[in-house]
C-alpha cells in the first residue's frame, strides 16, 4: 500500500511537469525568467558597469562602453534597468504573495461555510470589485506615506527609508486578492461534498483542521496557476503608479521611473530613443514571459476537463 501511495502522488507531479514542458512558450518564458533572475542577482558585477554619475558622459547613445546608453546625468542605462527591474520584481512577488495569501485564506473560509456566511462575504467581493482600485492606491499612498514612516523609523529604523515601498507593496496585494478569492472558493464548494471531508466532519474534526488538511493541499495547484498570473499585474500595477510619480521616487529606481524619464527626454529635435526603449522592451519582455510561464503552469496544474 506505501508504495501504491507513493505513484499516485508522484504521478501527477510528472504529468503537470511534462505538461509544462510541452507548452512551448512557457518554455522560453522560463528560460527568459531564468537569465532575468541571474543578471539581476548578480548585477552591475557581471559587466563591470557602473551606475554612477558621470557628467562627461551625459546622453550617449549605446556603445560598446555603454551598452544601453547614458542618461541626462551620465548614468549607464543597463545599470539603472537592472536596479530598476529588481525592483518591480521584488514588489511583484511580494505583492502577489500578499495577495495570494488573503486571497485563499478568504476563498477558504467563504466556501467551506457556505450559506448565509458565503453570500456575505461573496458580496463583499462584489463591493470591492465595483471600486477604482487604482485610485484607492494612489490616495493611500498619498495620505498614509508619512505616518507610516513615522512608526517606521519608532519601530524598525532601518525600514523607514523604505516605507513607500512597503506601503505600495501592502496596496497593490490588497486589491489583487479578489479573483484568487472567488477561484479558490469555487474549488472549495466542489470539494466540500468529497466523502474524504465528509468522513473527516463525521470523525469530529475541527474546521481549521479539514481547511488545512484537506482542503487547502487540494487547491494549492489552482493557486499557484493563477498565482502567477498576480505577479505581471502587480508589476504593472506598479510601473503605472512610478510612471505617474505615485510609486518609487528618485533616488530609487523602478522600471516605471525609468520609462518616465525617457518619456521626458522625448521632442521632435532630438530623439534619444535608448531611454524609453530599453527599459519599456524590458518591461514589456518580462511581462510576456511572466504571462507565458503562467498560462503554462495553469494548463499544467489546471488542465481543461474533457468530455
Amino acid at each position: 500500500m506505501p508504495e501504491v501511495l507513493h505513484g499516485d502522488v508522484r504521478m501527477p507531479a510528472r504529468e503537470a511537469r511534462r505538461r509544462f514542458l510541452a507548452h512551448r512558450p512557457a518554455t522560453l518564458g522560463a528560460a527568459f525568467l531564468l537569465l532575468l533572475a541571474m543578471v539581476l542577482v548578480l548585477g552591475p558585477a557581471f559587466h563591470g558597469i557602473d551606475p554612477h554619475v558621470h557628467s562627461n558622459d551625459t546622453f550617449q547613445p549605446p556603445s560598446g562602453r555603454h551598452p544601453f546608453g547614458t542618461d541626462i546625468h551620465g548614468r549607464d542605462v543597463l545599470a539603472r534597468c537592472i536596479g530598476g527591474a529588481r525592483v518591480s520584481v521584488l514588489a511583484g512577488l511580494m505583492g502577489a504573495l500578499l495577495s495570494v495569501v488573503i486571497g485563499t485564506a478568504y476563498g477558504l473560509v467563504s466556501g467551506y461555510a457556505g450559506g448565509r456566511v458565503d453570500a456575505l462575504l461573496m458580496r463583499a467581493v462584489d463591493l470591492l470589485h465595483a471600486l477604482p482600485n487604482i485610485i484607492f492606491v494612489m490616495l493611500v499612498l498619498g495620505t498614509a506615506e508619512a505616518a507610516l514612516t513615522r512608526m517606521l523609523r519608532e519601530v524598525f529604523p532601518g525600514l523607514a527609508g523604505a516605507a513607500r515601498m512597503v506601503l505600495m507593496v501592502a496596496c497593490l496585494g490588497a486589491i489583487s486578492w479578489l479573483n484568487t478569492a472567488r477561484i479558490v472558493r469555487g474549488q472549495v464548494l466542489a470539494l466540500r461534498a468529497r466523502p474524504f471531508v465528509l468522513a473527516s466532519r463525521l470523525a469530529g474534526a475541527s474546521p481549521f483542521f479539514i481547511l488545512s488538511r484537506h482542503l487547502l493541499p487540494n487547491v494549492l495547484g489552482v493557486v499557484l496557476a493563477y498565482a502567477s498570473l498576480t505577479v505581471p499585474s502587480v508589476i504593472l500595477y506598479e510601473s503605472f503608479l512610478s510612471f505617474l510619480g505615485m510609486g518609487i521616487r528618485p533616488p530609487d529606481a523602478s522600471l516605471g521611473t525609468l520609462i518616465e524619464d525617457g518619456a521626458r527626454q522625448l521632442n521632435p529635435i532630438e530623439v534619444r530613443w535608448w531611454l524609453l526603449v530599453f527599459p519599456g522592451g524590458l518591461l514589456a519582455w518580462t511581462l510576456l514571459a511572466l504571462n507565458a510561464v503562467a498560462d503554462g503552469l495553469r494548463d499544467a496544474l489546471d488542465p481543461p476537463s474533457r468530455g
